[in-house]
Parts: C-alpha cells; sequence; structure tokens
C-alpha cells in the first residue's frame, strides 16, 4: 500500500495518496473486480456495494432467500437472484402459499369463539 507523507508542522500519513505533495489520489478499485457490485473507493481501501441478491466483499455470494423457509403450508420454494418464487400445493396461492382454508378457519375462530 502507497503511503503519503507530507511534512507540516509534525509528520502526517495519508492512507490513500501518494505523489511528492500528496496530489494524487489512488484508485483502490483499478485491481477489484466486485463481481455483481460497484466498487467505491475510500482511503487507501475499497469497498464493494452488492447489487440486489449478493453478498461478500467481493459480491460473490449469491444470497439463498429460501433459507429462512418462507413458503407456507407446504409450498416448495425456488430461489432466485434476488427474490424467491413459491410453488405453492392445491388449495393455496399467492407469494407465500397462502391458505384461503386457514384463513376462513381463523376468521371463524375468531368471530365464534
Amino acid at each position: 500500500m502507497n503511503e503519503c507523507v507530507k511534512r507540516v508542522a509534525v509528520v502526517m500519513t495519508y492512507v490513500g495518496y501518494d505523489g511528492d505533495r500528496c496530489e494524487n489520489v489512488i484508485d483502490s478499485c483499478a485491481t477489484v473486480d466486485c463481481h455483481n457490485g460497484s466498487c467505491i473507493n475510500g482511503d487507501g481501501d475499497y469497498v464493494c456495494e452488492c447489487i440486489a441478491g449478493y453478498t461478500g466483499q467481493l459480491c460473490d455470494v449469491e444470497i439463498n432467500e429460501c433459507a429462512s423457509n418462507p413458503c407456507q403450508h407446504g409450498g416448495t420454494c425456488h430461489d432466485r437472484v434476488g427474490h424467491f418464487d413459491c410453488r405453492c400445493p392445491p388449495g393455496t396461492s399467492g407469494k407465500q402459499t397462502f391458505s384461503f382454508l386457514f384463513f376462513f378457519i381463523s376468521i371463524f375462530f375468531i368471530f365464534y369463539f
């Protein structure tokens, strides 16, 4: 890592700069590949800002949206990049396999018991 030393009243080190007068900003992103994201240059360092569905220092790890078992009532989860789909069994539907039968039974108990 290049460090620029600028002499003032005391010696100070400025990370992320080089040149005789610390006039050049070092592009930390020049040698970094943020696979599924954008590199943001910092003071002698970088950060990869990942697009939806990815994580990791280099945005190279796909997030498994099915890991939390979001599908209900026996639905089968299918992981997609940045989202999931549920394949619902007969009698259920919706994003998370909503059961209309369960809904109506719940409403019945709320109003009649």
